[in-house]
C-alpha cells in the first residue's frame, strides 16, 4: 500500500530529526483514507492523530476534533457530538472555526434526528454569520438545505441543490451528491 510506504518514510525522517509531529502525519493519512472512502482506516488514523496530540496543543486538537466529528457524524452521531463539542470549546474564540463547529453540530443534529437542537443551532449560526459577515462560504449550502427541509420548504431545498443555479455546487460536484444524499434521507 503506497500510503503505508509514505507513512513509513515520514516516520523514519521524523525519528532521525527527533521531531514528534505524528499527529500531523496520522491526520494526513486519515484524510487520504477518508477521500478513498475507507472509513475504518480513516477512523484509525484520525484516532491516532488525536492520541498523539498534546492536550495543550489547541491548534492540533482544533484540526483533529472536527475531522473525527465529521467522519463519525452519520455512523456514530453520539461520538461525533462529543468530538464536536470539544472542538466547539476550542473554536469559541475563532469566528471561522466556530462557524465550522455550528455547521458540524447541525449536521450531527440531522443524524440524531434532533430538530429542536437543529433549530437552536441554526439560530445561533445565523446570528454568528450576521456578526461576522466576512466568513468563508463553508457550510452555507448545507445549512440552507437543512433549514429549508426543517421548515418543509422542499422545493427551495431542491433549488439550492441545483448545480445550474448554485455556483458552489457547480464548482464542486462531489458536494452536490453529498447534499443530495442528505436531502433524500431527510425526505424519507
Amino acid at each position: 500500500d503506497n500510503e503505508e510506504l509514505v507513512f513509513g518514510l515520514v516516520h523514519e525522517i521524523m525519528k532521525e530529526k527527533g521531531d514528534n509531529y505524528y499527529n500531523l502525519v496520522y491526520s494526513a493519512m486519515g484524510n487520504i483514507y477518508k477521500i478513498r472512502g475507507n472509513y475504518r482506516m480513516s477512523d484509525y488514523y484520525f484516532t491516532n492523530a488525536l492520541k498523539n496530540c498534546s492536550p495543550n496543543d489547541t491548534n492540533a486538537l482544533a484540526d483533529v476534533y472536527p475531522r473525527l466529528a465529521e467522519l463519525k457524524a452519520n455512523r456514530e452521531p453520539d461520538k461525533a457530538w462529543n468530538y464536536n463539542e470539544k472542538f466547539g470549546a476550542i473554536a469559541k474564540n475563532n469566528p471561522e472555526y466556530y462557524k465550522m463547529y455550528l455547521v458540524l453540530k447541525s449536521e450531527i443534529c440531522f443524524y440524531l434526528n434532533n430538530w429542536q437542537q437543529f433549530a437552536e443551532t441554526y439560530k445561533e449560526y445565523d446570528e454568528h454569520c450576521k456578526k461576522h459577515p466576512n466568513l468563508l462560504e463553508f457550510g452555507n449550502t448545507l445549512m440552507s438545505v437543512l433549514n429549508n427541509v426543517y421548515k418543509g420548504n422542499y422545493e427551495t431545498a431542491l433549488d439550492t441543490l441545483n448545480p445550474s443555479t448554485n455556483t458552489i455546487i457547480a464548482r464542486n460536484p462531489a458536494h452536490f451528491f453529498v447534499l443530495l444524499i442528505v436531502f433524500a434521507h431527510l425526505c424519507g
